[in-house]
C-alpha cells in the first residue's frame, strides 16, 4: 500500500492495480537510492536555510541522497549539479 510521505509527488497515486509503470521504469533506470523521511526533511531544511529555496519533498530527494551519503558523486573536477524542483 502507498504510505504518506513528504515526497508526495513521487508517491505515484496510480493505484495498486497498475501493472505497467514499475516495469517501464525498471527497464530504463540504472540505479535506485532510497532516502528516509528524515533525510527528506533535512534536505528541505537545508535548501531553505543554506540555499534560500523552498522545495517540495519530491523535488529534494536527490539532495537528500547526497547529504546523507547514500549517493556519492563520481570523481570530477569538483563540480556537482543536483536538480531541485517543486
Amino acid at each position: 500500500p502507498e504510505e504518506d510521505t513528504l515526497a508526495n509527488a513521487l508517491a505515484g497515486g496510480i493505484g495498486l492495480e497498475n501493472r505497467y509503470s514499475f516495469n517501464l521504469v525498471r527497464e530504463r533506470v540504472d540505479q535506485y537510492i532510497k532516502v528516509s523521511e528524515e533525510g527528506i526533511s533535512d534536505a528541505i531544511r537545508f535548501s531553505l536555510t543554506h540555499l534560500n529555496l523552498v522545495v517540495e519533498g519530491g523535488g529534494v530527494v536527490a539532495l537528500a541522497a547526497l547529504l546523507n551519503g547514500s549517493w556519492k558523486p563520481p570523481d570530477t573536477e569538483g563540480v556537482v549539479v543536483v536538480l531541485l524542483s517543486g
